[in-house]
C-alpha cells in the first residue's frame, strides 16, 4: 500500500475524502481486509497507516460531537 497506493495518491497531491480497499476471497475461512500481524505485507501497510498523509478512524477524534 505504501509503495503503490500512497504514491499514486500523493503524485497529484490529491485531497480525497475516502478510499476503499477490498479483497474478494469467498473461499477463505479467515477473511482479512488489511494485513494481519505476521502477514507478508504487514510492514508496508503499517508505513501507509502511519504516514501523515493518511487518516484512519482513530485519527478522527470527536468527529460527530
Amino acid at each position: 500500500m505504501d509503495s503503490t497506493l500512497l504514491k499514486a495518491l500523493q503524485a497529484k497531491k490529491l485531497r480525497l475524502a475516502y478510499v476503499l480497499v477490498w479483497r474478494n476471497d469467498a473461499k477463505s475461512a479467515t477473511h482479512f481486509y488489511a494485513p494481519f500481524p505476521g502477514q507478508a505485507s504487514q510492514a508496508d501497510f503499517l508505513k501507509f497507516y502511519h504516514d501523515p498523509y493518511t487518516l484512519f478512524e482513530n485519527d478522527l477524534r470527536k468527529i460527530y460531537k
